[in-house]
């Protein structure tokens, strides 16, 4: 099985290196995949975003505080060990001297955005990380026309180019690519689906 606390080390790993761009192959995710593999799976919001540096110029970290309004797979964490918060660790970017450094398909978080979100345990502390990077996260949005809600993945964009930025830097990209030709993002699926998929799927 694919381990994604490999996958966020590993890139961590890459990141040390900034004259050259690599390539991490991820399987694709279906959202029945999605839901099998996930530890827990929880809707919320996106409360507080905080920025984490890390030694030796390493990609910084974000970590974002969610507040969970519904948690639909509860097995890997005990209903009074969750609480109302849990706390996500994604990869930022880094800038090293005339290099800036980011990595394409890295889940991308705003405040006040509502979410669904597949989630692994880190191996250490009490914080996630998204199960497939982009692939794990889905944003909420209501249209108005339809009068529902409706759940999607951000772009999957496995490939993206180098750019040469108006400061004289230039920005590097530790890109992936899937194992699947075909994988595309889950684009205006109807929040209640997402939901009966996750319930059909998780347990």
């Amino acid at each position: 099985m694919w381990k994604p606390n490999s996958l966020f080390c590993g890139i961590i790993l890459l990141s040390l290196s900034p004259v050259s761009t690599s390539a991490t192959t991820m399987p694709y995710l279906n959202i029945a995949n999605l839901a099998q593999q996930a530890h827990t799976i929880i809707k919320g919001r996106v409360q507080h975003i905080s920025v984490v540096n890390q030694p030796n110029n390493a990609l910084t970290q974000h970590l974002i505080r969610i507040s969970v309004t519904n948690q639909y797979k509860p097995e890997a964490i005990s209903s009074k060990n969750l609480s109302k918060h849990i706390f996500v660790r994604t990869i930022g970017h880094s800038v090293q001297g005339k290099y800036s450094l980011r990595v394409a398909g890295a889940p991308q978080f705003t405040l006040g955005e509502n979410v669904v979100l597949f989630l692994e345990k880190m191996s250490t502390g009490n914080e996630f990380v998204i199960l497939g990077m982009a692939q794990g996260k889905f944003k909420i949005a209501f249209n108005n026309e339809a009068g529902q809600k409706y759940a999607m993945q951000e772009n999957l964009s496995h490939t993206s180019p180098n750019t040469k930025n108006n400061n004289g830097t230039q920005t590097k990209t530790i890109s992936y690519k899937f194992k699947a030709k075909h994988a595309q993002p889950t684009k205006n699926l109807p929040l209640w689906m997402l939901e009966a998929l996750i319930e059909k799927y998780a347990n």
